[in-house]
Parts: C-alpha cells; sequence; structure tokens
C-alpha cells in the first residue's frame, strides 16, 4: 500500500486548487481590464492592492511567494532524498542533491528576481530582439542544455514512472519559463508589450510553472513513499498522522 495516499493526494488536491483560482482570477481580471479598456479600473475602485497581491504577473506578492514555497519544498524533498540515497551508498545521491541546491537557487530567484538584474547589462551589451529581447535568455537556455546534459545518466537510472514524471514537469517549467519567455520577445517586438497576445502568452507562462513545479513535487512524494518507505523522514510523516 502506497504511503498515506489520501493525505498525499489531499496535499496535491489543495495546491492544484490554489493554482487554478489564481490562474482564473487573474485572466478575469485582465479580461475586465480590457474589456473596460481602462487598466487602472480596479485601482480607482481601490481594488488596485488587491489585484496586483494576486496579479501572476506582478514580481514580490502573493502569487510569487507560492510558486516560491512550492520550489523550496521541492528543495528539501530532493535533499531528503539525496541524504537517504547517500546513506545508503548509492553512486547517485549526489545528483539529488544537485536537483536541491538548483531549487533552492530558483526559489530564491522567484523571490529576489535574480534573473532579471541581468537583463539591463545584457541588453546594453547584446541590444537583444526577437526570442532574445529578454536578455536573460542568452544566460538561461545553455545553463538549462547544460544542466540537462548533466543529469542524463542521472535521469537514465531512474525509475521508468519516475524518469518520464521529471521528464513531463521539466517540460512544462522550462517550457513556460524559457520556452515561452522567448515566444513573448517576438510578440513584445513585433507586436508589443501591452498587447492581448502577450497577456495570454504570460499568463500562460506561469500557469505552465506552476504545473510543472507541482507535478514535479508528486513525483517526489510518490517516489519517497514507494523507494523510501523505510527512511525516517516516511516513518516520522506516518506517525505525525496517527
Amino acid at each position: 500500500m502506497s504511503l498515506l495516499p489520501s493525505s498525499r493526494k489531499g496535499l496535491l488536491v489543495a495546491l492544484a486548487s490554489v493554482i487554478a483560482i489564481a490562474a482564473i482570477a487573474h485572466m478575469a481580471a485582465t479580461l475586465v481590464e480590457f474589456a473596460s479598456g481602462d487598466p487602472d479600473i480596479f485601482t480607482r475602485y481601490h481594488f488596485g492592492e488587491i489585484r496586483r497581491e494576486f496579479d501572476l504577473e506582478s514580481e514580490s506578492n502573493v502569487t510569487t511567494w507560492f510558486s516560491s514555497a512550492m520550489l523550496l519544498v521541492c528543495a528539501l524533498l530532493l535533499s531528503a532524498i539525496g541524504r537517504a540515497r547517500r546513506r545508503a551508498g548509492d553512486a547517485l545521491a549526489g545528483y539529488w542533491l544537485l536537483l536541491a541546491v538548483v531549487f533552492l537557487l530558483a526559489s530564491i530567484d522567484e523571490t529576489a528576481m535574480l534573473h532579471e538584474a541581468t537583463m539591463r547589462p545584457l541588453a546594453a551589451r547584446l541590444h537583444p530582439s526577437g526570442v532574445f529581447f529578454y536578455a536573460w535568455v542568452v544566460l538561461g537556455l545553455p545553463l538549462a542544455i547544460i544542466l540537462g546534459i548533466v543529469n542524463l545518466r542521472f535521469l537514465q537510472r531512474l525509475p521508468r514512472r519516475t524518469r518520464l514524471e521529471f521528464i513531463v514537469a521539466g517540460a512544462l517549467y522550462l517550457g513556460g519559463a524559457l520556452g515561452l519567455e522567448m515566444v513573448e520577445g517576438v510578440i513584445a517586438t513585433k507586436i508589443g508589450a501591452g498587447s492581448f497576445t502577450m497577456f495570454a502568452a504570460r499568463w500562460l507562462e506561469e500557469v505552465m510553472e506552476m504545473c510543472g513545479v507541482l507535478l514535479f513535487m508528486a513525483a517526489l512524494l510518490r517516489y519517497i513513499a514507494e523507494e523510501l518507505p523505510h527512511e525516517p523522514l516516511v516513518q516520522d510523516y506516518r506517525r505525525g498522522l496517527r
């Protein structure tokens, strides 16, 4: 029997519900702004701050914290798996710990906006346009490729289902974070950053990123339950829900 399926599924359903509500609310609010022709309509009716706090495209708000927290939880789960595998003498334990560091940095970046700090100096030197209009992609794309190559052996050694879940989750997340960011660069260059097309692309980007992280978290929780049933982490989890 799998580890506390109702509790694990309950957590994932709750997180998925938050993502769905945030995505629908953001879409509805933006449609109101476009339909009214007034981008400040919520501010005029004294709902501007509430709108900003739950805006998927804004930084340093509630939705940013939520995304950052999910990335941090993944980092903690990866670290726990890595330490368990190292105790078992697994030669691939270092890969789990490497991913833990990557997700920790991603969590920090989500709130500190580190990647955006590179945009101005890169843009000043490269004068990018089109797919590289958002200049941080010039660094992000090769880093993602290198990380994929480094972890190729690790992926091949994972259980088949876990490997597939990791690939799907990674494709969703990177497809949003990098793929759609590049599409948005083309839209910004040819149509403009204030267009509804740009809004739709940015909305989809944020939703894909959050869904990718959620799927990855689900894969980690299932892996822990099925592959590490006797680890202290799992035993403590079981006792805590008795």
